[in-house]
């Protein structure tokens, strides 16, 4: 039996990475892992890698990159247990994409969807409000 486990981990907003997420395929057992790189107090776009199941560095045109322009103040994924398919949850809470909230679909070898969950218009801390995602 195979356990994955999916793993967050959140930085205060005032370091230089607002956040950090890594999920693992369920079929191939292969990582990706989500980072936003972030400078000053405004994080940059979400960028990301994957790794083969030894823990190297994969390659390939979809190995590595930019997932999504938007300022991003947290990140979640989400693996589907039956696939290799993963979904990335990322929020905003910046200026014209306060409270904007995206998902984008790992298909196991690329990012295929990209939709606009919510935009609930700006205001103080609209951008930090709690998200799950759950596969059927």
């Amino acid at each position: 039996m195979k356990v994955r486990a999916n793993l967050v981990i959140r930085f205060p907003l005032s370091l230089f990475l607002s956040a950090v997420a890594v999920a693992f395929e369920s079929l191939s057992g292969e990582s990706v892992e989500v980072y936003v790189r972030g400078y000053g107090s405004e994080p940059d776009d979400i960028y990301y890698q994957t790794r083969n199941v030894d823990g190297t560095l994969a390659a390939g045109p979809n190995s590595s990159g930019k997932v999504l322009n938007l300022s991003c103040t947290s990140l979640s994924l989400y693996a589907d247990p039956k696939s290799d398919r993963i979904m990335l949850l990322a929020q905003s809470g910046y200026k014209e994409h306060s409270s904007q909230l995206d998902a984008i679909l790992w298909d196991g070898s690329s990012w295929t969807m990209q939709k606009k969950l919510e935009n609930g218009g700006t205001g103080e801390d609209r951008g930090n409000q709690p998200f799950t995602f759950v596969w059927d």
